[in-house]
Order: C-alpha cells, then structure tokens, then sequence
C-alpha cells in the first residue's frame, strides 16, 4: 500500500545500498504514516510534482495511479536488466543495469514531459559521511567503504539530504538521500 512503482531495493556486493524507507506507523498518527507511503518516501521519479496517487486515512486509497509496466526483464548470473515504464508517464522509461558491484539507473524521456522532474534515491542508514566530487558523490559507512555515485544528465540540482528511515514500528533514524530535480528532461 506504498506509492512504489519502479523503485528499486538495492544491495551492492552483499551491502545494502538504497533502502526502502520503511513503514513508522500503521494507526494513531496518520501524519507518520501518510509520509512514508507516498512517492517522495521512495527510489522513484515524481513529474510535475506529485502522482495521481491519493492517500486514504492510514490504509487504501482513493485514487491509485495507472500500473507501472515492466517491458523487459533479465537475470543471469552476474547481473541482472529491468525496463520498466510509468502508466502515467508513457514518455519516460526506466532502465536498471545491476551487477555484484554496479547498479545503473538510466531514466529516458522520448519526449519533454513539460513539468519539473524531481528524483529521490534513499540510502541505507549504513551511509553516514558524503563528499562532492565533479560529477556526483563519494559516499562512506563508517567503517570507510565507499560508494561512488555519477549523476549524468541536465539537472539543475543535485544534493544529499536527510530522510527519516524507520527500521522498526515507530522508531525513526536520520540517513542520507541522494535528491535531482531538472526542469526540461529530455533525452
């Protein structure tokens, strides 16, 4: 009961890389639990600024988005594709190259879809420190493994920020989010 479409859960090498959020709460608060169910919770592309998804009070909702659609789907035993397109985005297609140490996200726009595009990918709380290299982010447990993330494309931002991750019911720890926005994808 997430607004998940094409978010992927990733782990590199046997480290968990992006995370799902989590769920905090299931009753009682439903601030808490709007938050973690909506698309900006998740490893996803919003266009225009939100989806067409709307929330119910704590379960359901009352109004879902068209299905996402898997176009092609691969796994060997080194690496694994996955193509993948919104149903409310047919201009834009989602592509995930993932093998035992590199995971490639390429989202492609056929056509401008005319908003701002806005992209969150949550990383495990395992992440703690972040430097800024020429093109992306050096990222690093504390136990100094390292992470290098590229950032190709015609963003106008690209920053990490703090997300509430929840691990268990109503606990809530601070960890890092890789967030992109452009306002003309193309390409």
């Amino acid at each position: 009961a997430h607004d998940d479409f094409l978010s992927p859960i990733v782990f590199l090498d046997g480290m968990a890389v992006l995370a799902d959020p989590g769920t905090f709460v299931y009753n009682g608060n439903s601030e808490g639990r709007a938050k973690y169910r909506g698309a900006a919770a998740h490893n996803s592309l919003v266009i225009g600024g939100e989806t067409r998804a709307v929330q119910k009070f704590n379960f359901g909702w009352q109004r879902v988005r068209p299905d996402a659609i898997i176009l092609d789907a691969s796994k060997g035993e080194d690496a694994a594709t996955i193509t993948g397109r919104f149903g409310e985005w047919p201009e834009h297609t989602r592509r995930i190259d993932l093998t035992r140490t590199d995971l490639h996200i390429a989202d492609t726009f056929d056509s401008n879809p005319g908003a701002a595009c806005e992209w969150r990918f949550h990383l495990d709380p395992i992440w703690k420190h972040h430097t800024k290299t020429e093109n992306g982010y050096r990222i690093e447990t504390a136990d100094g493994d390292r992470l290098h993330i590229t950032c190709v494309g015609p963003f106008q931002t690209a920053t990490v920020e703090q997300y509430d991750y929840s691990p268990s019911y109503g606990v809530e720890l601070s960890a890092m989010m890789l967030r992109l926005t452009t306002h003309s994808p193309n390409g």
